[in-house]
C-alpha cells in the first residue's frame, strides 16, 4: 500500500481513537503544557483530523492547523468550519513567516518522516515561533505501541457491554477501531523497512536541543507509552545564558549542552 494512500485510508477512521481514556489524556497533557493565554497564537504542524486544534481553539487560542494530507483537513473542516487550515509537508520549509506563533504543537508526527525531515522540521518550529514561545512535541516510545491500548480498549468494552452489547456497538464503534488497530499493524511493517523510527528519550531530547530549544521539560503521556517535550524559543536572556555557560564563558560557537537537564516542574 503507497503511503500516501494508507494515510488516507488510516485518518478516515483515525478519530475512533476518541474513545481512549488515554488518547483524551494527551491530549490535555499537551494544553497544560502550553499554558495559554486568551488570543494567543497556535501552530498544530501535522494536525491530522483537528481533534487537538479543536481542543486548543476551546480554549481560546487562535491556532492555524497544518497537515500534508487533504483527507484529514477536510475532516477537520466537517468540525470546525471556521478552523484555519494549511496543506503542507513537514519535510519542506513551512509556509509560514519568522516569528509567526506563540505556541507550537507536533503530536506523534515526527516518527513518521525522515531523519533529515525531522530535523529540519524541528529548525523550521523555531523559526515560526517568537522569542520565548513554546514547543510541545510528543513521539511513541521504543517498545510501546498504540496496539495494546487499542486491544485493552476492546476486551474491556466486551467484558462491560457482554456478546449482545458487544455486538451492537461493533458497528458503530469497535468496528472503526479495529480498523484502527489494523493500520498500526501495520506500521511495523513500514518500521522494518526503514520507513518509521522510535525515538529513545536521550535522542529526542538531543534533536529538539540541537535545533536551539532551550528549558527542555520532559514527561510521558499517552498511558506511559509517548515522550513528551515542552520546550522554549530562546529569547535574548536565554541566550546570553547559554552563551555564558559555554566553555566557561569563551566566545566559542553557542553549546546545545548549555540548555538546563531537562525534567518535570
Amino acid at each position: 500500500m503507497e503511503r500516501r494512500h494508507f494515510w488516507d485510508r488510516y485518518l478516515r477512521v483515525y478519530d475512533s481513537l476518541n474513545q481512549l481514556g488515554d488518547y483524551r489524556a494527551c491530549m490535555r497533557d499537551v494544553a497544560d503544557g502550553l499554558a495559554l493565554r486568551p488570543g494567543q497564537t497556535v501552530l498544530d504542524a501535522g494536525s491530522g483530523t483537528g481533534n487537538l486544534s479543536v481542543l486548543l481553539r476551546a480554549l481560546g487560542a487562535a491556532v492555524t492547523s497544518m497537515d500534508f494530507s487533504p483527507v484529514a483537513l477536510a475532516l477537520h473542516r466537517e468540525k470546525d468550519p471556521e478552523a484555519r487550515l494549511v496543506e503542507a509537508s513537514l519535510e519542506k520549509p513551512l509556509p509560514f513567516s519568522d516569528r509567526r506563533f506563540d505556541h507550537l504543537t507536533c503530536l506523534s508526527v515526527l516518527f513518521a518522516i525522515s531523519p533529515e525531515g525531522s530535523r529540519l522540521a524541528l529548525r523550521e518550529f523555531r523559526r515560526v515561533l517568537k522569542p520565548g514561545g513554546t514547543l510541545v512535541v510528543t513521539a511513541m516510545m521504543p517498545g510501546h505501541s498504540k496496539v495494546r491500548a487499542l486491544v485493552q480498549h476492546v476486551a474491556s468494552r466486551a467484558r462491560e457491554l457482554g456478546l449482545r452489547g458487544f455486538l451492537s456497538e461493533a458497528g458503530a464503534t469497535l468496528v472503526p477501531l479495529l480498523r484502527v488497530l489494523y493500520y498500526n499493524l501495520r506500521m511495523y511493517g513500514f518500521r522494518r523497512q526503514g520507513g518509521y523510527r522510535r525515538f529513545g528519550r536521550p535522542e529526542l531530547l538531543a534533536e529538539i536541543r540541537g535545533a536551539g530549544f532551550v528549558g527542555l521539560r520532559y514527561r510521558t503521556t499517552y498511558g506511559g507509552r509517548f515522550h513528551m517535550v515542552v520546550a522554549r524559543c530562546p529569547d535574548a536572556r536565554a541566550l546570553r545564558g547559554a552563551w555564558n555557560a559555554d566553555a566557561g564563558g569563551s566566545r566559542g560557537a553557542l553549546s546545545a549542552g548549555a540548555c538546563p537537564a531537562p525534567s518535570w516542574a
